[in-house]
């Protein structure tokens, strides 16, 4: 069976987290190697570590509320070693985030002993520039406590076990990158093809998400007020969908945007919704995948983020 590298932070993950993730990993069918499998040995913890990363079939990343303890003479952590080493190694990687939504951020925090949350400020910022460093290069998951990031890390080495991505994350991601880099047409085309083949059921981010983005491409970089009516309607119904699979505030902000600069065609009903739907964003916590999905708008309708100052 496939190894996987279970790489995090000790003194705070080795009660709840840790042994949940692992047992996790047993149930999608892999082994799991990490710490707990060094005992005594003359090496250094980091050698021990990138050892282990290179017996591994996957790699996979929990991060929490501290950056860890450095390599000896380096100013990097061993956890952020073992990702360098799994990315020079071209391993697949997942990684697993504490949430930074509003009320769920204090609900994980909760569930670490109170001494095992950086506050010194180095330290702080080192774990910030890491989590960011995952963020803009992976497809991170979320957790608020042992079960969620059990469900997700079972359900995420389950599929790569068994070939990897579905076609319709496939897709997502391709459709994601095609529209960053302005290549419209291919995007369109793979987007519509992950809005039909996630389901909204067992993957409703990802669902949502491909719905977005779908949205943004269709605007075609075109400003909401110059569409026709039913090419408003599309692009409304797609965010309508995606604020109903996966409400997130920065869905509601772009529906309303949309919606208030077409509205000054002349047709106020929709002011009124929009007015309503960023009341609904305003009483709902943003977190940096909110903050990535305004700055994508903002990069591919810059003057309409302009204006309304996104």
């Amino acid at each position: 069976m496939d190894k996987v590298f279970v790489s995090s932070t000790w003194e705070d993950m080795r009660v709840h987290y840790r042994p949940a993730v692992l047992q996790a990993v047993r149930e999608a069918g892999g082994v799991p190697v990490g710490m707990e499998d060094f005992g005594s040995n003359t090496e250094r913890g980091d050698q021990r570590s990138t050892l282990g990363v290179g017996q591994a079939a996957i790699y996979l990343v929990v991060i929490g509320f501290r950056y860890g303890s450095l390599v000896p003479g380096e100013q990097i952590s061993i956890t952020e070693l073992e990702y360098e080493m799994a990315l020079r190694r071209g391993m697949p990687i997942l990684a697993y985030l504490t949430s930074e939504r509003p009320g769920e951020i204090e609900q994980v925090r909760a569930t670490f002993p109170p001494d095992s949350v950086d506050v010194e400020p180095t330290a702080l910022a080192r774990l910030a520039a890491f989590r960011q460093r995952l963020w803009a290069s992976h497809t991170c998951s979320t957790y608020t406590g042992t079960q969620d990031l059990r469900v997700c890390v079972t359900r995420d080495v389950r599929r790569l076990l068994a070939g990897g991505l579905t076609e319709g994350e496939i897709r997502l991601k391709k459709g994601h990158d095609a529209l960053v880099r302005g290549d419209l047409q291919n995007a369109q085309v793979d987007l519509q093809l992950a809005v039909m083949n996630l389901p909204e059921q067992s993957n409703p981010t990802g669902a949502a998400r491909a719905r977005f983005l779908l949205s943004l491409v269709k605007l075609n970089d075109r400003r909401p007020v110059a569409l026709m009516l039913t090419q408003f309607r599309e692009i409304e119904a797609l965010l309508k969908a995606a604020v109903n699979i996966d409400p997130r505030p920065s869905y509601l902000i772009v529906l309303a945007a949309i919606q208030l600069d077409f509205a000054r065609n002349g047709m106020s009903q929709y002011a009124g919704e929009a007015e309503r739907f960023l009341a609904r964003a305003s009483t709902m916590g943003a977190d940096a995948e909110d903050q990535r999905n305004l700055a994508l708008f903002a990069r591919c309708q810059p003057m309409l983020a302009t204006h309304l100052n996104l």
